[in-house]
């Protein structure tokens, strides 16, 4: 399944939007619309678009989307998931601002640091604006912390088939984080590769 073409040109504009802040690649997008620009098999088009980038970066892009905004960037925590966010209505579409995202699961925390995983990150061009995709291997451990199983054995099938280019995110975000055993074997067993160092 490819991206809705009217998704795209929602993406093409905040994408516009978000050069005024003197640089294309604080943010990325991630969840259902990175994937099936990284050609992840999903079986339905995307809800939302999700926005991340770093706490100190979201104030700006705020800024730059707040003609679309539904609300103000705010704390929002629950048991598993922390981060500031803020909503957005863009041509129809509904678009989430993530920063500083935290999941915590049994005695994992995932800590999400966009800056460290820019190198990691595919650009995709959208018409005429190059847009920066959350690497694979962030929604392979998002996706195995909430037991989303009909998401992490399709986003490991596609990682698979091309180790060199997936797994060094995945090395980088297993060193900078702690997960624990239970996640790191879930891992193990879809990549065929140890992440237990």
């Amino acid at each position: 399944m490819r991206l809705d073409g009217q998704v795209e040109q929602v993406i093409e504009l905040i994408a516009e939007s978000l050069q005024n802040n003197g640089s294309g690649t604080e943010w990325l997008i991630g969840g259902s619309c990175g994937l099936l620009l990284q050609e992840v098999g999903l079986t339905r088009q995307p809800r939302d678009i999700d926005l991340y980038t770093d706490e100190q970066k979201a104030d700006l892009l705020y800024s730059r989307l707040e003609k679309y905004a539904l609300d103000r960037l705010e704390l929002s925590t629950t048991d598993m998931y922390s981060s500031r966010l803020a909503r957005f209505l863009i041509q129809g579409m509904p678009v989430e601002l993530v920063s500083g995202f935290q999941i915590k699961q049994a005695d994992s925390i995932y800590k999400v640091n966009v800056a460290a995983l820019l190198p990691y990150s595919p650009e995709v061009r959208l018409g005429g604006q190059v847009v920066r995709l959350m690497p694979l291997a962030h929604e392979l451990v998002f996706n195995v912390l909430r037991h989303r199983e009909d998401r992490y054995e399709s986003i490991a099938a596609r990682m698979r088939l091309f180790p060199d280019l997936f797994y060094p995110a995945l090395g980088a975000i297993v060193k900078e984080n702690h997960l624990d055993r239970s996640v790191l074997n879930r891992l193990h067993e879809l990549t065929g590769e140890s992440w237990i160092r």
